[in-house]
């Protein structure tokens, strides 16, 4: 059963929620400072992968969209699940994947990728069964360098290996490996 104090600082919640949703800059901070605990929380989760900084602006970020997209009238669906939620879209939109590629590995309906070998021994021509097109083998010869070629084809068919044996390989921090990837897979996608 709630008491008078609970009810009253739901309803601020509640028009807060409301106020922040017309443009009220400083419901919005309210609401943000309210529930840093949240926000900390979520980011915490993947701080140690992504790190601490980005994982506080996701959530944040993913925090002030549930409270443009929220029922101002429930606020019990508001917090519900906020902080799983809140985690969930960090890891997403930190991923510059996409997929996680041990999802890749256990998704059944992906055809097998063979390694292509030395680009410079591949032939481009129409009749190449190879499961990677011509044009992103065309394209990755073009933009990437020798450096990114061999992480994004060790990262393409190694799917179950972790970033942090990749970065061993490499001779690099997981930080550094990981933009490394990042900036290969843009040229790559720019390329096309």
């Amino acid at each position: 059963m709630k008491t008078s104090f609970e009810s009253t600082l739901n309803e601020r919640d509640l028009t807060k929620i409301y106020l922040a949703q017309l443009g009220d800059e400083k419901s919005m901070i309210d609401l943000v400072n309210k529930y840093k605990a949240a926000i900390m929380t979520a980011a915490s989760k993947y701080a140690e992968e992504y790190g601490m900084e980005d994982c506080v602006a996701e959530a944040q970020c993913a925090f002030i969209e549930r409270v443009y997209n929220a029922d101002y009238t429930d606020l019990r669906k508001f917090r519900s699940m906020l902080t799983k939620e809140l985690a969930d879209t960090v890891a997403t939109n930190l991923n510059p994947y996409g997929l996680s590629r041990r999802r890749m590995a256990q998704v059944n309906d992906l055809p097998c990728i063979e390694p292509m070998g030395e680009l410079s021994t591949l032939s481009f021509t129409e009749g190449d069964d190879s499961e990677i097109s011509l044009k992103l083998q065309a394209v990755m010869a073009d933009v990437l360098t020798d450096i990114e070629m061999d992480m994004v084809l060790n990262w393409m068919f190694s799917p179950n290996r972790t970033d942090d044996e990749a970065a061993a390989d490499a001779g690099v921090s997981r930080r550094t490996y990981r933009r490394d990837l990042s900036v290969a897979f843009a040229k790559i996608r720019e390329g096309l």
